[in-house]
């Protein structure tokens, strides 16, 4: 915890701090106090609370203060738990809608490939996706979202090479699990 008694007499304001002349100056700040907010020992933010007038905080406010970060840090914590179980839930949901889809599509090969470009899409948050299947020597669109009219009908007139384009490269040198040895690296998975 830091107490400014007055920020205007403060090492930082007379240094010329950007952040501390403007709180002076523009904000009117005179006397605050900061608390920082920690995780499990990792900083996750701060309150910081002021007065206009140079008047020094109590210890009461400032164990008041201290409570109020602790009780922000649940919060926060709490938020992103939820949020990690909506997401988590959703996925799930996604998941189980695909595995619908193809049990009941089991000879409509493309209504279960619609269903997961569709599914990418909205749960990666993307604006589009594809899907190429591979013939003998082509890659050929077979499922798509996101894209125009124009664009969809251009990419299923135009097959691809089975040789150095992405969608290619990125089945060739393979390994069993379907992680590729020449991409974790440069893309940081």
């Amino acid at each position: 915890m830091v107490q400014v008694a007055d920020l205007r007499e403060d090492r930082a304001y007379h240094d010329g701090n950007p952040r501390a002349v403007a709180g002076a100056d523009v904000a009117g700040m005179r006397t605050l106090i900061a608390v920082p907010m920690f995780k499990e020992n990792e900083p996750v933010g701060a309150i910081v609370i002021y007065r206009r007038e140079v008047r020094p905080f109590t210890k009461k406010q400032i164990e008041l203060v201290s409570n109020f970060a602790k009780q922000a840090v649940i919060a926060i914590e709490n938020t992103r738990l939820l949020n990690e179980l909506r997401e988590s839930l959703q996925q799930q949901t996604a998941t189980a809608d695909v595995l619908k889809v193809i049990s009941r599509s089991t000879f409509d090969l493309q209504t279960v490939l619609d269903t997961l470009v569709e599914s990418a899409v909205k749960l990666c948050e993307a604006e589009s996706a594809h899907i190429f299947r591979r013939t003998e020597t082509v890659y050929q669109l077979a499922a798509c979202r996101g894209y125009s009219r124009e664009y969809e009908d251009y990419m299923r007139r135009r097959a691809t090479r089975a040789r150095k384009r992405f969608t290619c490269r990125a089945n060739r040198g393979r390994r069993p699990d379907g992680s590729h040895p020449g991409y974790p690296s440069r893309l940081g998975i």
